[in-house]
């Protein structure tokens, strides 16, 4: 998976492209440590999942991993673009709710 980080004006905005696996446990560790970076400047972070083309039940670990730390910096995540694959797995997970996806 390839993740492309973005500044925004209240936290981050990340672009996911590929196939999530749980080899891309670094790349969400290094994540996590912008977050923790940025400290309280960092409010939100915006996760464009579009261009994932593939995510395991490890994918989703490094979801929920991501969220957690997220909960912990009192840092709002936004999952956005979910379709094909990911958008099923993730209702068929029940992510949708934990995440506040719609019902496809």
């Amino acid at each position: 998976m390839n993740i492309v980080l973005e500044q925004t004006a209240n936290g981050f905005a990340v672009q996911l492209s590929g196939r999530s696996h749980f080899h891309d446990y670094k790349l969400v560790e290094q994540l996590c440590q912008e977050i923790e970076r940025a400290g309280s400047s960092c409010q939100s972070l915006i996760v464009d999942l579009r261009q994932v083309e593939f995510i395991d039940s490890s994918g989703l670990g490094l979801l929920l991993l991501l969220k957690e730390h997220c909960d912990r910096f009192r840092v709002r995540i936004h999952l956005s673009g979910a379709q094909g694959q990911v958008q099923r797995i993730l209702h068929a997970s029940r992510l949708n709710e934990i995440f506040g996806l719609p019902y496809a």
